[in-house]
């Protein structure tokens, strides 16, 4: 394990290279989403009871868990993966440490499921702000994001891309299962209202047509 001041100079570099490296598209997948997950998951790290170490590895594969959309969407945890080895591999990091690091970028992969505490951790920071008063605000920065990859993505398509979203997800850790399920699940209720309000139906989880 190296010193904090490895990763603050990392940081400061990685944050850097986000803000001139991606594109202005990415309304979502940007450096203030980066900056949000490595601080929600020491945070959550914390009240989780994780160890400095492991808190030092879940800020590195935060900082570098979205750095893939650099080069492209598609694979774009496998290329975060590749720069976090690359770049930790330089200050002298233990290769034990890289690979965490690379798991815990690759499984914030939708779909992947988390094998121990740590993964945990991540994923639920990755999304934390989906059971906060900031869902708005956040959330219509990846609808501009997904106009902008298909045109023809709508108000509606939204809204049930998010009734499919919310209706499936869970929290892995305590913190978030305590502090963030509840007003999730305000934010699905208002949004299935909203739905049915605009299209006169129910919004349901099989009526999807863009995935988060």
């Amino acid at each position: 394990m190296k010193p904090r001041h490895h990763f603050e100079v990392i940081y400061r570099h990685k944050i850097e290279k986000l803000r001139h490296g991606l594109d202005s598209s990415l309304t979502y997948h940007n450096a203030d989403h980066t900056i949000l997950v490595v601080k929600r998951a020491a945070f959550i790290a914390l009240k989780e009871g994780a160890t400095k170490e492991d808190i030092h590895l879940l800020q590195l594969a935060a900082l570098y868990h979205d750095a893939g959309f650099m080069v492209s969407r598609e694979g774009h945890e496998a290329i975060g993966c590749e720069m976090a080895r690359k770049d930790m591999a330089s200050f002298g990091y233990a290769a034990e440490d890289i690979e965490i690091v690379c798991r815990l970028i690759v499984v914030t992969d939708r779909g992947a499921e988390p094998k121990n505490l740590m993964e945990k951790i991540i994923l639920d920071a990755d999304v934390e702000y989906i059971g906060s008063a900031h869902y708005d605000r956040i959330s219509q920065g990846l609808f501009k994001e997904l106009r902008m990859v298909n045109p023809d993505f709508t108000a509606l398509d939204w809204m049930q891309t998010q009734i499919n979203f919310l209706s499936k997800h869970r929290f892995y850790t305590q913190y978030c299962k305590r502090y963030r399920e509840f007003r999730k699940k305000k934010q699905l209720s208002t949004i299935r209202a909203q739905y049915e309000l605009a299209t006169g139906k129910k919004g349901t989880d099989t009526e999807v047509t863009s995935g988060l």
